[in-house]
């Protein structure tokens, strides 16, 4: 029985992978946390995920914290967490005089992005933590003034309501940082972390935690009035976006003026924290992670996403109930009071390992299916690199109790592979049984956000597997390779659009050594797209200049 199995992994991926002993670990039944709602049907490999699952929403969105671009491409935020700065870290605040702030300010973690604020009269203020300072941090592109979405954590956090931000959404700016702050000396929080063009702090005060390292008067990136452009202008939108123009895009900015290149080293000084490690001068505390993706909790936001549940560019938690924004503030309070105290389970690592696993072995599995970008000889060559790549994929799951049945090609029962299935979706997981004491209730939520998001990835590669053991037994069978093929590419794609996840989103073709890869966001290359528009579409990366001239 053994070597059947040896003859039909050489059949699949072109070599003899050695008989493996199943370990312990996959007899065991793992404690799944039941969120995902499919009960007894768990390892049935023909169940998908119900529809309204959010497992893979809080799984990208967990692993996206403190990453410039996913929480760019998916501006609305959903997640609400405490985070923490350590001493020793440089933060800046621009202004147009000398005055140390006495009332609660705005910094940011590159200087570029707090140089946008100095004007003509440039003064830039220097801070260092003297102690690690605790914020609260709200996800997405929380700092994007608009009324579509984006502010809608912070609003619902500080007042339990949204705030009209239609017309001039940054009007309100003043009376919510010091509502957020008059909450935070309560609970001894320093400040709140946003992200718009780069990450920035609500700092409460600039005399607890911090020290002034410099008070620099330095050259000014904006002309007096008088003397260029209205200070007025200073976030006009200066490229249009016209979706039609975005592949494979390489628009030249308008012509170069006193303040484009100031802009252009923003997005730039950003785009240091889009992929993993991100921004890491900021601790995030997984074990107080409070997601309003958690249907346990927040029951009404699946109805308010039935219709779209795949446009997750509209998804927002500010449409939950009266009652269930009310207790925001009360939820995040009982988390702050336990201070930390979780499981200590490094989720950020896990996240990363996971996505890291699978990402670009399923963009070339994508790559091989998909005629169009790949050239093999013909379809039986494809089909042929495709399942070495599935074989691959799998091997570390290949216990040698997972045997097909001999009459394979014409049984359906594809239940011989349970065992494949169960392992690889469980094997990152199944240990944590030894931590259900000690888990968090918003650790239980992550637990099993990534056991459902792991469990589509092995059922759609396992049920590929399955497809691929039967036509390899079989041999003889060409005229079903096309029809094959076209079915996984259904199948693989499906399954990379659900998990949505951002590292796959690319400029295409790649740009050049004098350009960024750039994926708008406020308030920059709105252009004349109407912003109800422009808020209610997934952003397209393009390509543009980041060295003078910008306008070639």
């Amino acid at each position: 029985m053994r070597a059947a199995v040896s003859l039909l992994l050489l059949t699949l991926g072109g070599f003899v992978i050695s008989a493996q002993l199943p370990f312990e670990l996959s007899k065991q039944k793992p404690a799944f946390a039941e969120l995902d709602g499919l009960g007894s049907e768990k390892w049935d490999l023909h169940t998908p995920p119900p529809l309204n699952s959010t497992s893979h929403f809080i799984f990208d969105s967990a692993h996206s914290l403190l990453l410039r671009w996913p929480n760019t491409r998916w501006r609305n935020g959903h997640i609400i967490i405490p985070a923490t700065i350590p001493p020793g870290t440089l933060l800046y605040h621009g202004r147009t005089n000398s005055s140390i702030p006495s009332t609660p300010e705005w910094i940011a973690t590159d200087p570029e992005h707090s140089y946008l604020f100095c004007l003509w009269d440039c003064w830039l203020l220097t801070l260092v933590t003297t102690r690690e300072l605790k914020l609260l941090y709200f996800d997405g592109s929380s700092a994007a003034k608009g009324a579509f979405g984006s502010m809608d954590t912070q609003d619902v956090f500080a007042t339990g309501q949204l705030r009209n931000r239609s017309g001039t959404p940054w009007a309100s700016e003043r009376g919510a940082i010091l509502e957020l702050c008059n909450w935070a000396n309560t609970f001894g929080i320093d400040g709140f972390l946003r992200m718009e063009m780069d990450f920035e702090i609500m700092l409460c005060s600039f005399t607890q935690g911090v020290e002034t390292v410099s008070m620099l008067n330095i050259v000014g990136g904006v002309p007096p009035p008088g003397q260029g452009f209205s200070a007025s202008t200073r976030h006009s939108p200066y490229v249009d976006l016209d979706p039609s123009e975005r592949h494979p895009s390489r628009r030249p900015l308008p012509p170069y003026d006193a303040w484009v290149g100031i802009d252009v080293e923003v997005i730039n000084s950003g785009s240091w924290h889009n992929h993993v490690p991100g921004e890491s001068r900021i601790k995030i505390d997984y074990s107080g992670l409070v997601t309003f993706y958690d249907i346990t909790q927040y029951p009404s936001l699946v109805e308010v996403r039935r219709g779209f549940e795949t446009e997750r560019i509209r998804h927002r938690m500010g449409l939950a109930t009266k009652e269930e924004r009310e207790g925001v503030k009360k939820r995040i309070e009982g988390i702050l009071k336990r201070n930390g105290k979780g499981s200590g389970v490094d989720w950020r690592t896990l996240l990363n390992v996971l996505v890291e696993r699978f990402a670009g072995r399923l963009e070339l599995m994508d790559y091989i299916l998909d005629p169009e970008q790949s050239h093999f000889d013909n379809e039986t060559v494809r089909l042929d690199r495709a399942k070495a790549q599935l074989t691959v994929m799998l091997t570390p799951y290949f216990v040698v109790d997972a045997v097909p049945p001999e009459n394979l090609l014409i049984s359906n029962d594809s239940t011989w592979a349970n065992p494949i299935f169960r392992q690889c979706a469980t094997t990152h997981t199944a240990h944590f049984s030894a931590f259900a004491d000690v888990f968090t209730p918003e650790e239980q939520t992550q637990l099993a956000a990534v056991q459902g998001t792991t469990r589509e990835i092995c059922r759609v590669l396992v049920n590929m597997w399955v497809d691929a053991a039967g036509l390899g037994i079989g041999r003889g069978f060409a005229e079903k390779e096309a029809d094959l093929l076209r079915e996984w590419r259904h199948h693989l794609s499906s399954l990379r659009k659900w998990l949505g996840w951002s590292v796959w989103v690319k400029c295409r073709p790649s740009c050049g050594m004098e350009e960024i890869c750039y994926l708008p966001t406020w308030p920059y290359f709105l252009g004349q797209v109407p912003q109800d528009v422009w808020w209610n579409t997934e952003p397209e990366p393009y390509c543009i200049r980041r060295i003078a001239p910008y306008n070639v």
